[in-house]
C-alpha cells in the first residue's frame, strides 16, 4: 500500500509525420515498482515478485 501503489511509470512516444494527411505514432512505457503488479504475482505462484515486478507495453497506430 501506500503512495506507491500503483507504482512509477515512464512513457515514450514519438509520431512520424508521412505526409500531410499520414502520420505514424508509437509508445512504449515501462510500470515498476508497483505493489498491484507484485502482490498479483504473489497471487500466481511467482518465487520473489519482487525481483521481476515490471510490466512492458509497446503500441503503434497509422492515422489518415
Amino acid at each position: 500500500g501506500g503512495e506507491d501503489g500503483l507504482g512509477n511509470e515512464i512513457d515514450v512516444k514519438a509520431r512520424w509525420i508521412l505526409t500531410k494527411q499520414a502520420s505514424l505514432h508509437g509508445a512504449i512505457a515501462f510500470l515498476f515498482g508497483s505493489d498491484i503488479v507484485e502482490q498479483t504475482m504473489e497471487d500466481n505462484g511467482a518465487a520473489d515478485p519482487d525481483d521481476s515486478a515490471i510490466l512492458y507495453t509497446v503500441g503503434a497506430d497509422l492515422r489518415f
